[in-house]
């Protein structure tokens, strides 16, 4: 009797979800780790998610993931809402086109716990008009909503004038990012100087902090 041995393209030795924050942010996002034990013949890789485990599934990357020589790779999901559960699929592609799907895996992207309004980033900031002299052209600003409701974000001059109006809209629980680029309400810079803004939701105020645009 023969024994047929069949080599698949891909042999994966794990396969993970993490919820993780970036650098300098509290926004989270969905971090992918997987390892090959072995690869034969094998062109690439895509990650599909859905939003239920039997669902359909949607393709996240733009470009196949190119095999790597130590078999470790790394897909960043940023993508996600709070509340949400999110289910992971890979497929690997190999040299005839043909696929396999591996998974899925899941995972929950928590909501926030409290209102929280973080420090900006990079501070200090050059403005967007000299940004080509200085470096970073712009700030971010981030912020945690536990439920919907009308938020505004404000900048302020240190005299307590408003200077620009980010944010002013009903927006849903989860992490919240916004670039403010130096300039006023009407396109303008704003000249150089200490800035405060002010996170609040609903006509409460939740939190103000402090900023610095350079010269």
């Amino acid at each position: 009797r023969t024994l047929w041995t069949v080599k698949v393209p891909v042999e994966l030795s794990s396969f993970s979800a993490t919820l993780e924050s970036a650098t300098g942010a509290s926004a989270k996002r969905v971090v992918l780790r997987w390892m090959t034990g072995s690869e034969t013949k094998n062109f690439g890789f895509n990650v599909l998610r859905s939003r239920a485990s039997a669902g359909r599934y949607e393709k996240l990357n733009r470009d196949l993931i190119p095999p790597r020589y130590d078999g470790q790779y790394v897909f960043v999901d940023a993508e996600v809402e709070a509340g949400a559960r999110y289910y992971y699929k890979l497929q690997d592609v190999d040299l005839r086109g043909n696929l396999t799907e591996h998974g899925p895996i899941a995972i929950e992207v928590a909501a926030p716990q409290t209102f929280a309004l973080q420090q900006n980033y990079p501070n200090p900031f050059w403005s967007e008009a000299t940004s080509r002299f200085a470096g970073n052209p712009a700030t971010q600003i981030r912020y945690e909503l536990p439920r919907a409701g009308h938020v505004s974000v404000i900048i302020y001059n240190s005299l307590g004038q408003e200077v620009r109006r980010l944010v002013d809209r009903v927006q849903p629980a989860g992490y919240h990012q916004i670039t403010w680029n130096g300039r006023d309400q009407s396109g303008k810079p704003a000249p150089s100087g200490i800035y405060h803004y002010r996170l609040q939701v609903d006509d409460e105020v939740v939190a103000t902090r402090k900023m610095l645009m350079a010269k």
